[in-house]
């Protein structure tokens, strides 16, 4: 068998490039590079905005091939990542999925799913609750799942707008629960 010499170049030179990004972006894993390099590079037409049909087509494929991404990407031609995120953070609540303002309830719940989260893991109070340090420990798309109608994409920008604002008393409950974990007690959420 002849060995395709163009290929096996753009095999090692795309090989140097995701270990190059690696030894530049060490907090992010292999698969995460080699994600991101191909969807800057992926072709323009697998950019196109979702239309509602996609999504159905989406939902269809989902129901008969599981996780199959790259398998559903070829049938919908588009890119595997960009399908996969795709039914991560839209189609995959459904008709549950709430759209626009946050209702102080839901806000409340998201909070409350975050902090739980925080103390299952080896978060410590001292690390703080920016959104950079609680995505370390918590993923977005568990607590996506508990709350049932807000994506992961919804909660994390939720809580980084937090950060940002002050119309909410985040800074108050936040102050709460590292006084709470100081005398190892639980905080009224």
């Amino acid at each position: 068998m002849e060995e395709n010499v163009p290929l096996k170049r753009k095999t090692e030179e795309f090989s140097e490039l995701v270990v190059e990004c690696l030894d530049r972006l060490p907090a992010r894993t292999r698969t995460s590079v080699i994600r991101r390099i191909i969807h800057i590079h992926a072709d323009h037409h697998t950019q196109s905005e979702w239309t509602s049909k996609d999504d159905e087509n989406l939902r269809r494929l989902f129901a008969k091939y599981g996780n199959k991404w790259t398998y559903i990407a070829e049938r919908l031609g588009r890119d595997p990542a960009a399908v996969r995120l795709r039914h991560k953070d839209y189609i995959s609540l459904g008709e549950n999925r709430t759209l626009g303002a946050w209702e102080t309830e839901t806000a409340d719940e998201l909070f409350r799913i975050v902090v739980s989260l925080l103390r299952e893991s080896k978060w410590e109070v001292e690390e703080g609750f920016r959104v950079d340090v609680v995505s370390r420990y918590v993923d977005w798309g568990v607590v996506s799942s508990i709350l049932g109608t807000r994506s992961r994409l919804q909660c994390r920008e939720k809580w980084k707008s937090w950060e940002r604002r002050e119309d909410f008393d985040f800074v108050g409950k936040m102050e709460d629960i590292c006084i709470c974990a100081v005398v190892n007690i639980s905080p009224k959420m």
